[in-house]
Order: C-alpha cells, then sequence, then structure tokens
C-alpha cells in the first residue's frame, strides 16, 4: 500500500498549495521546474523524433509530458491512475495523453500503454516524484515498482535509460509519510539507474 495516495482532490490540496491557491494548479504547471527537467532528460540523449518515452507518475495537466513535446518529442506520454488526475483529463492540451493505469497493473498495464501509445515498451521511462510515495516496509514498493519499469524498456538498452526525478536535501515534515533518503540512498536502490534531483541534476 502507497505511503502516500492522490486520488482525490483534497489528496493534493493537502500537499500543494501555491501561492495560496490549493492543489497542483496552474502556477506548478507553470513552474520552470518542469523546464529543467524536460532539459536534462535531452540533455542525457533522447532522439527527439523517434524515441518513445513514457512518464510515470505524471500529475494533472501532465507538465514535463508538454514540456518534451515542447521541445520536439514527439512521442511523449505519461501513466498516472489518480482518479482525480484522470478526472482533470479535459484541461490537458490535445496532444498531452496520461495513461490510466497503474505502473503494477501487469497484464492491463499492457494493454492500456499498447492502447494508449501504440506499444508496451519504451527507449526511456521516467518517475515524477513517484518513488517518494511508496513504501519500503513490509514490502519494498520501490524496489517492485523499480523492477518493473526496467521491464518496460526495449530489449538491449540499458537501464540508465530508467531515469528518476526525486526531492532531496528536505527534511520530511513530521507525520507527513514520505520515504526521505539522500542521493546515495536512492542510487543504492538501482545504481544502473539514471537518478536526479527534481532541478534535473543528476547525482
Amino acid at each position: 500500500m502507497p505511503k502516500k495516495t492522490w486520488d482525490t482532490a483534497a489528496d493534493w490540496e493537502a500537499e500543494y498549495r501555491i501561492d495560496g491557491v490549493a492543489g497542483y494548479g496552474q502556477a506548478m504547471i507553470d513552474s520552470p521546474d518542469f523546464d529543467e527537467r524536460a532539459d536534462a532528460l535531452i540533455a542525457l540523449g533522447v532522439t527527439l523524433a523517434t524515441d518513445r518515452i513514457l512518464v510515470v507518475g505524471s500529475g494533472p495537466s501532465a507538465p514535463l509530458v508538454m514540456r518534451l513535446k515542447d521541445r520536439g518529442v514527439v512521442n511523449a506520454w505519461g501513466l498516472d491512475p489518480s482518479a482525480h488526475v484522470q478526472s482533470r483529463s479535459g484541461e490537458w492540451r490535445g496532444d498531452v495523453l496520461v495513461v490510466d493505469s497503474d505502473i503494477n497493473g501487469g497484464g492491463q498495464l499492457r494493454q492500456a500503454l499498447r492502447n494508449g501509445t501504440g506499444d508496451d515498451e519504451f527507449d526511456w521511462i521516467v518517475t515524477e516524484q513517484l518513488l517518494e510515495s511508496l513504501e519500503e516496509s513490509p514490502q519494498d514498493e520501490i524496489a517492485v515498482v523499480l523492477n518493473v519499469i526496467e521491464g518496460g524498456l526495449f530489449n538491449a538498452l540499458g537501464n540508465e535509460r530508467c531515469v528518476h526525478f526525486v526531492k532531496v536535501g528536505w527534511k520530511d515534515p513530521v507525520g507527513s509519510g514520505y520515504t526521505v533518503k539522500t542521493p546515495a540512498e536512492w542510487v543504492a536502490k538501482a545504481p544502473d539507474h539514471t537518478w536526479m534531483s527534481v532541478h534535473g541534476v543528476q547525482f
């Protein structure tokens, strides 16, 4: 069971408040943080016209997917099963698709990806501040998700194409429930993956 859930508007409003506005609103969607992340992905060597990129945990309006498309990444999609996220799909740009399925959905996930994106394998799979919401005990959900993501890459591609944006250098408020790690601790979860701060700085 994830440590944090994001199914309702209240879940988002409890965690995000930008300029006094509750929820994951336009101010956050417009945040330059997503430009930094998109630029960092391009710098890793994404081939704009052909590489398939899946952003897992995209959030309402899928701002990272938008930024990638703005930079010419034709084949970029989101994945997020949050009921609140999906209820806001009418707010998204016409070229943005966030597939409604859980990363641990097995055959259902693969079918949803094939239906939405034309295939169930990708050149790059990116987690967007997802891992902090997962449990490590009694089951290590982070390890499970990392393994699933590796299985979603095209054969023969290296696991360095599994890219994770995580929040580091912060103090977890008492009772907030997030999994908080140092950069070294995150890297230790999967040393052959690519780990970055939310500002697109690799560590």
